[in-house]
């Protein structure tokens, strides 16, 4: 239950919610594993009592599929480690609040929708002894189905398609 709920309407000016309302969030979470392969899978239904007030997506999900292995090489007695896999983000349409540089704060806004848009990524993670690197796409379906203008938030257009890579050592005395 929300009180004396302090926002920013459409014109960026501070308000207070009139009357309380009330916000739920419920959570389901589950991880599947078998013969290497996993399936993690987070999925959000959230309710705002007073859209104008808080606007929200009603569901958000994130699901990641990754087939993991350790490997034993029995010649040089090493281990080798992988995850290889896909991850995917998605919320359904709402009004998104939107950035108001000046203030440094989102404020409400009603003239653009986000949302209903899955963000993909694909990942493979490998450890050998002390080392430990990855390589990642982030956004690979950008322009997949000539869907490119996506906004993540309103005036605020997703990155492309982007690629990283890292590695961490871990040095012993």
């Amino acid at each position: 239950l929300q009180s004396n709920f302090i926002y920013l309407d459409t014109d960026c000016q501070p308000m207070q919610a009139d009357k309380s309302f009330s916000v739920m969030d419920v959570q389901l979470r589950n991880h599947l594993s078998g013969a290497g392969f996993n399936l993690v899978s987070r999925v959000n239904y959230q309710f705002s009592g007073n859209e104008k007030v808080l606007p929200l997506a009603k569901l958000t999900a994130y699901e990641a599929l990754y087939y993991e292995r350790d490997v034993f090489f029995e010649s040089t007695h090493g281990h080798l480690y992988f995850q290889l896999g896909l991850d995917m983000s998605f919320w359904t349409k709402y009004d998104a609040q939107a950035y108001c540089p000046a203030v440094a704060l989102f404020h409400n806004q009603n003239q653009t929708t986000t949302g209903n848009y899955p963000f993909v990524g694909a990942f493979l993670n490998v450890r050998i002894k002390q080392v430990r690197f990855f390589v990642s796409g982030h956004h690979v379906n950008y322009n997949l189905f000539g869907m490119r203008d996506f906004l993540l938030a309103p005036y605020y257009p997703t990155s492309k398609a982007t690629f990283s890579y890292g590695i961490r050592w871990s040095f012993y005395d």
